[in-house]
């Protein structure tokens, strides 16, 4: 993003999207607060990063005419060959994987799991309506990926320190 005078502005959008090894930072570190933090704690991080979500998907996108990408994997033959395809898939995956971490140390429920597909399936959507960015099947699959990877993060690691505090 550009300020008045065609500067780079010093944001979070252009942190991430300028070193792509920050958002895999960001989200180990989210990831990681949300599972160590106490509940309440990691409760609110939660719906802190549910913000940030749609901060990051909704806001100072291009807006014009509503465009899609119905096509699933449609960047499957530009993924090894060009970076910035790579990039924003795993910009899609890692956006949810805090999501998921969060979700499932919150609920402990298997039904989390329907909240990262509809809640990208909502943000794609609302993409399409109002003609911000572009509304893809491949970010609900990434989107949806990620927040599973993220509940599996937070039930691997509550498990296992039931399972250690089980022994004691």
């Amino acid at each position: 993003m550009l300020d008045r005078n065609g500067n780079v502005m010093l944001c979070v959008d252009n942190l991430l999207n300028g070193f792509p090894c920050m958002v895999v930072v960001f989200g180990c570190v989210a990831c990681l607060l949300m599972i160590v933090l106490p509940k309440s704690l990691s409760v609110v991080l939660t719906i802190v990063y549910v913000a940030f979500i749609l901060y990051e998907t909704l806001m100072f996108r291009e807006s014009g005419d509503a465009r899609t990408n119905f096509v699933l994997f449609s960047y499957a033959g530009k993924f090894l060959k060009e970076q910035s395809v790579r990039v924003g898939v795993i910009n899609n995956i890692w956006l949810f994987i805090p999501l998921g971490t969060g979700l499932y140390r919150w609920f402990q429920k298997k039904w989390v799991l329907l909240i990262p597909f509809v809640m990208s399936m909502a943000i794609e959507t609302t993409q399409y309506i109002t003609g911000l960015g572009i509304a893809e099947f491949d970010d609900v699959f990434g989107n949806t990926m990620g927040g599973w990877i993220g509940v599996l993060v937070a039930w691997t690691w509550l498990s296992r320190k039931m399972s250690l505090k089980n022994r004691a």
